[in-house]
């Protein structure tokens, strides 16, 4: 019977695109040894407008991912579906929708190698969108700061 568990590369390939994107955003986020309670005020605006624009940034990433990983996801769906047509014209028995998909992939490197990329942009899209999150609960937490020091904030 043929092995049919993922290969280890294909999860190896996606932790490392995932590592090789965190990378490029370039943004270090504070360590668990920033206290926000002991910096100027001048300091936390800074700090406020790095996790602001950095957000902004985060989300112009999250919507090209978004937006590829949707054309990708409906290539794919049609190459899929005409390769398990193929596969269902030829066969005598009717098979589990499941079952045709997986024989189509694997009749075929191009729908195998897309069907890794779009696992790597949905990755990606998790990663981005978490440090999105981080970044917003980073911007609420030194604006509350500000705010009860008497200081007026606003998100752009």
């Amino acid at each position: 019977m043929a092995d049919t568990a993922p290969k280890r590369w294909w999860i190896e390939d996606v932790v490392d695109e995932v590592e090789k994107f965190r990378e490029s955003l370039q943004f270090q986020l504070p360590g668990s040894d920033v206290n926000f309670h002991t910096m100027t005020d001048e300091e936390l605006r800074e700090q406020l407008a790095r996790f602001g624009a950095y957000e902004g940034y985060i989300e112009t990433q999250l919507s090209w991912l978004d937006a590829t990983k949707v054309g990708m996801q409906r290539i794919y769906d049609n190459a899929v579906t005409r390769a398990m047509s193929l596969i269902e014209n030829a066969s005598e028995k009717k098979k589990l929708k499941d079952t045709l998909e997986s024989d189509a992939v694997a009749a075929h490197p191009e729908l195998k190698e897309l069907r890794r990329q779009l696992v790597e942009f949905e990755a990606k899209l998790v990663a981005a969108t978490h440090l999105r999150d981080a970044l917003d609960i980073y911007w609420r937490t030194v604006s509350r700061l500000l705010s009860s020091r008497g200081i007026e904030v606003g998100k752009v």
